[in-house]
C-alpha cells in the first residue's frame, strides 16, 4: 500500500537505519544512501506504524515530522488524501510484477478528477476519464479516501473533497460494505481502473 524509492530496489545487504539525528535513511551494502526521510535535526525521536496503516516519524510532543501519508505511490489507505500543496496525484505501477512507475495517473485538479494516461509515443497525458462534482467549486484543496458507518451493518466509502471557496465538503460516494470497513483502500491498478478493496475481520478461510 505504500513504498519508498519505487523503481530502484536496493540489493542484498541493504539497510533501513533510524538514526539518531532522527533520520530514516535505506542504504545500499556500500553506504550509498538511496532514500531518506530528510528529518535529520528536526527533533524526531521516534518511528511507528499507525493502526490505519500510516508509517510517522515523531517529535518529543508526539507532532509528526514525516509520514507516509504525505507521499503516496498508487493507494490511499482510509484517511489518507491528494492534496494540492503536496502530492496531487496517484501513479499505477507498470504491471503487478514489474514495480516501476506505469501510463496511467489519477490526478486531483482545480476542479475534478481526471484520470490521464501516457507512453513515450504520447508524451503529453491523455484525459481518459474526468469526475466532476455536481456541486460548484472553487478550488479543490484535498480530497481524502473515507470510510463512515452508514447503519449497524454498513459503511460508506467516500473520496471527501475540501473546496477553498465552499462551506461545504464535497463528496462522491464508491462503495457500501456489509462490514467495518477502515481496513480498505483505493488503488490505482496497471490497468487503469480505480479499484477499492476492503478487508473484513469477519472473514473466514471458507467464506
Amino acid at each position: 500500500v505504500w513504498e519508498a524509492n519505487r523503481g530502484s530496489p536496493v540489493k542484498e545487504n541493504a539497510t533501513l537505519t533510524f538514526g539518531e539525528d532522527g533520520n530514516l535513511v535505506l542504504a545500499e551494502a556500500d553506504g550509498r544512501v538511496v532514500w531518506q526521510t530528510n528529518t535529520a535535526n528536526k527533533g524526531a525521536v521516534g518511528i511507528k506504524i499507525l493502526e490505519n496503516g500510516n508509517m510517522v516519524i515523531y517529535d518529543s510532543s508526539g507532532k509528526f515530522v514525516w509520514q507516509s501519508f504525505d507521499s503516496p505511490t498508487d493507494t490511499l489507505l482510509v484517511g489518507q488524501s491528494l492534496k494540492l500543496n503536496g502530492r496531487t496525484k496517484l501513479v499505477s505501477r507498470l504491471s503487478p510484477s514489474v514495480n516501476i512507475n506505469g501510463p496511467y495517473s489519477l490526478v486531483m485538479e482545480a476542479k475534478k478528477l481526471v484520470l490521464y494516461y501516457t507512453t513515450n509515443k504520447t508524451p503529453k497525458p491523455i484525459a481518459y476519464y474526468e469526475y466532476e462534482f455536481f456541486t460548484k467549486i472553487t478550488q479543490l484543496q484535498s480530497m481524502t479516501f473515507q470510510a463512515v458507518e452508514d447503519s449497524d451493518t454498513t459503511w460508506g466509502l467516500h473520496m471527501e473533497g475540501v473546496d477553498s471557496g465552499s462551506k461545504f465538503n464535497v463528496s462522491t460516494f464508491l462503495s457500501r460494505p456489509k462490514h467495518n470497513a477502515t481496513l480498505s483502500f483505493i488503488r490505482l491498478e496497471s490497468d487503469g481502473n480505480i479499484r477499492v478493496w476492503s478487508y473484513s475481520t469477519l472473514a473466514t478461510s471458507t467464506a
